[in-house]
């Protein structure tokens, strides 16, 4: 009789670790679900703009007279996007205007983002995983980006090879 009281125990201990472990794992994804470009439009100010035209949504980032923008169809979620932009900025955009967003970032931020988008993640190659996660999202949701120039008012765009871009990090 003690035997199956002992056993009990050990079933009811079992069945209380699961249920924690189960909730730790749900408070993580729902941690891991913030919106990347609310958090840019926080910390990047009216620099970093959202535009659906067409059936392309669109994030330009532009800090003076230049621009980076970022696009893909919308039939994608934009928060794809959204983490594309967040990642590239971080670690690949060269405006020294982003000096002090990096600084404000913590590296759990780009962990979640990369985390949200890759199923495992080593920390020592964040920024390899980061280069992972941008390539897969520009190849599986046609992400494009131009580099936006304006000079005496007239707009002018480059296409940025993202692909080459990204095979040089």
């Amino acid at each position: 009789m003690r035997k199956i009281t002992d056993y009990s125990i050990l079933f009811l201990l079992f069945i209380i670790v699961l249920v924690f472990i189960s909730c730790k794992g749900e408070k993580i994804v729902q941690g891991n679900s913030k919106d990347s470009y609310k958090e840019l439009r926080i910390l990047l100010g009216s620099t970093i703009t959202e535009d659906i035209k067409g059936g392309i949504v669109t994030i330009e980032y532009c800090p003076d007279n230049t621009c980076e923008t970022f696009s893909m169809p919308d039939k994608y979620s934009k928060d794809k996007l959204s983490d594309f932009v967040y990642l590239y900025l971080y670690f690949i955009s060269d405006y020294y205007y982003l000096d002090s967003f990096r600084k404000m970032v913590a590296s759990e931020e780009i962990n979640k983002i990369i985390l949200r988008n890759k199923k495992s993640i080593l920390i020592n190659e964040q920024l390899k995983d980061a280069i992972d996660v941008m390539k897969f999202l520009v190849k599986e949701y046609s992400i494009k980006a131009t580099f936006v120039r304006y000079d005496e008012s007239e707009r002018n765009e480059v296409v940025i090879d993202l692909k080459s871009v990204l095979e040089k990090k």
